[in-house]
C-alpha cells in the first residue's frame, strides 16, 4: 500500500505551476489534508483537499486494485474551493494549521504560480462537478486512511553515501520542500516500482513536443 504518481504528469506540473505531487503525497502522509471527498459524478474518484504555500489545492485520486493510493494531479480550482465554503465542507482530520503557517484554509486569492497554467480537460470536469462533490463515508475514510498508515510503516537501514552525493540530495530535498530521508526513500521506492525516470530526458522531450 503506497501513494503514487505518474512521474511525466508531476514533471509537467513542476515545470507549468511550480508544484510537486511528491510535495502533496508528503503532505497526505503526514496527514495535512482538510478533508477527503468524493466526486459522484465519477465512479471511484476521491479528492483530498491540501492546504499548501497559504493557498487551497484539490488532488484526485483513485484507489488501484492493490490497495495503492494513485494522485491524479493538483490543481487550485476556485468553483471547488468555494462550493465548500458556501456547504461549509471543511470535514477536519487534522486540526494542525496550514504547512507554511499562514493564510485561510480555504484562501482563494490568485496563485502567481498558476498563472499561464490553464485547467485541462481532466480538471475542467472535476470543477465542473464541484457542486456534486459529497464526503466519502465512515467505511471509505477508513479504508484510505488505512493505505496512508500502511505506506507510512518504515524500517531504519544504514547507507554508506559519499559526502558529495548527500549534499546534492539535500539541495534537492531542499528544493521540492521535502526532507531529505524522504527524498532517498522516494527514489528506492520509484527504481522498484520501475517508474523512476530521467526528468532532464523528459523535461527536454517536453520542450521539443511545444515546438
Amino acid at each position: 500500500m503506497q501513494i503514487l504518481w505518474d512521474d511525466e504528469k508531476n514533471l509537467k506540473l513542476i515545470a507549468e505551476r511550480g508544484i510537486s505531487l511528491t510535495e502533496f503525497a508528503s503532505l497526505i502522509l503526514e496527514k495535512k489534508y482538510q478533508a477527503i471527498l468524493k466526486n459522484p459524478a465519477r465512479e471511484g474518484q476521491n479528492i483530498f483537499i491540501v492546504p499548501y504555500q497559504n493557498y487551497t489545492y484539490v488532488v484526485p485520486f483513485i484507489i488501484d486494485d492493490e490497495k495503492n493510493i494513485i494522485l491524479k494531479t493538483a490543481f487550485r480550482a476556485e468553483n471547488s474551493i468555494n462550493y465548500m465554503e458556501e456547504r461549509k465542507m471543511s470535514i477536519r482530520l487534522d486540526t494542525q494549521p496550514s504547512p507554511r503557517g499562514e493564510g485561510s484554509p480555504l484562501d482563494t486569492q490568485p496563485n502567481p504560480k498558476g498563472e499561464g497554467s490553464p485547467l485541462d480537460a481532466f480538471e475542467q470536469d472535476i470543477e465542473e462537478n464541484a457542486e456534486n462533490f459529497v464526503p466519502v463515508t465512515e467505511n471509505e475514510q477508513a479504508e484510505i486512511e488505512m493505505i496512508i498508515a500502511s505506506a507510512n510503516k518504515t524500517k531504519n537501514i544504514n547507507i554508506r553515501i559519499s559526502e558529495y552525493d548527500l549534499e546534492k540530495v539535500k539541495q534537492k530535498s531542499a528544493d521540492e520542500g521535502l526532507p531529505y530521508q524522504t527524498l532517498i526513500s522516494s527514489i528506492i521506492h520509484k527504481y522498484i516500482a520501475g517508474t523512476l525516470v530521467d526528468q532532464q530526458a523528459v523535461l527536454k522531450s517536453m520542450q521539443l513536443l511545444r515546438r
